[in-house]
């Protein structure tokens, strides 16, 4: 009995990242809940760790497995032994028969690290298509982990890609939205950030390892339209900011104003509009009372828009200076 729908979008109501509460207990019970059902019908057996091999396109999909997260792993193992199952289905190769792992590839990296032989299996049955293949991979290693944008982004890409493909398998053309829909509800997430992460794909790499770094990738997504040369200076220019300011400092509105300025789009036509003249002196009188609210110490600055804050009072003091130096002229 398979532990997979050959209806792959028969479980979209309950999409496979969800669960985030408790991620560890819901992963545990979860796993749980699939080793009583395999041992039920038969399908958990003990297998010769020779016999594992990993899925050709984990690591594109979810990128290398950091041998840090290995190293700790293993040495949990070493202490507190195996727990839970792989779950991998049979294959043929030029080596005999072998079981390709679809959960459990740190996991399997770690026991061998470890040193271990032998590991509890659940057999699941074989894909009966390669964008199934991916599909199910997908389902299965995206649960309750904290996965980075351009990671997601990528998911979302390959999901795209491999659930329009089976769409069409009967010569039927995909409808976008239903696609994006698809995808949208296997991510637990809205097809219209499904179109951003599609975005994110597009930026140079600079710029993504920067939304992993904490930056607001969705403001990073405005640049995807523009050419590579903008995008770079886009990029030299954020590695300035974070040289005095750490990743979550950098402010969305700041990046998007960043984006703007490089790509041309502030250099606005003068408006033909006639302007009324206004008193000067009224103008600053009222700014003058806003100001004594600011330097008697009664408004307060999150930390967050301190940097922005900075920034417009510096420019703010130079124009002041310079209208001073105007009018003192005028004056004296």
């Amino acid at each position: 009995m398979s532990l997979m729908s050959k209806d792959l979008f028969a479980n979209m109501d309950e999409p496979s990242f969800t669960r985030r509460k408790f991620p560890q207990l819901e992963e545990e019970k979860r796993e749980a809940e699939l080793i009583e059902q395999a041992k039920e019908n038969n399908n958990l057996i003990t297998l010769p760790i020779t016999q594992l091999v990993m899925d050709p396109d984990n690591e594109s999909i979810f990128g290398k497995i950091e041998l840090g997260s290995i190293v700790n792993f293993s040495s949990e193992i070493e202490h507190n032994g195996f727990k839970g199952a792989i779950m991998a289905y049979p294959i043929d190769t030029d080596d005999g028969k072998k079981y390709q792992i679809e959960s459990g590839h740190r996991r399997f990296l770690a026991a061998k690290e470890a040193g271990l032989e032998e590991l509890p299996v659940i057999v699941t049955e074989p894909p009966l298509s390669d964008t199934e293949r991916k599909i199910r991979l997908i389902d299965m290693n995206m649960q309750n982990r904290d996965l980075k944008p351009s990671v997601l982004a990528n998911v979302a890409s390959v999901l795209l890609d491999n659930i329009t493909a089976e769409e069409e398998k009967d010569g039927v053309p995909a409808k976008k939205d239903l696609v994006y829909g698809l995808v949208a509800r296997k991510m637990n997430t809205s097809p219209k950030t499904i179109y951003r992460y599609q975005s994110l794909n597009k930026l140079i790499p600079k710029l993504k390892e920067f939304a992993d770094e904490g930056v607001s990738w969705t403001a990073l997504t405005q640049a995807a339209k523009l050419p590579e040369d903008k995008q770079e200076l886009i990029a030299l220019a954020i590695s300035n900011e974070l040289v005095e300011n750490q990743a979550e400092n950098i402010t969305r509105p700041w990046i998007i104003s960043l984006i703007a300025r490089t790509s041309g789009q502030t250099d606005e036509p003068k408006s033909k509009t006639i302007v009324r003249s206004r008193s000067g002196a009224k103008i600053i009188s009222k700014c003058a009372k806003d100001f004594d609210y600011i330097f008697s110490g009664n408004a307060t600055f999150k930390d967050s828009e301190k940097k922005q804050a900075f920034d417009d009072l510096v420019e703010l003091r130079d124009k002041l200076n310079k209208k001073i130096s105007e009018l003192g002229n005028e004056i004296f």
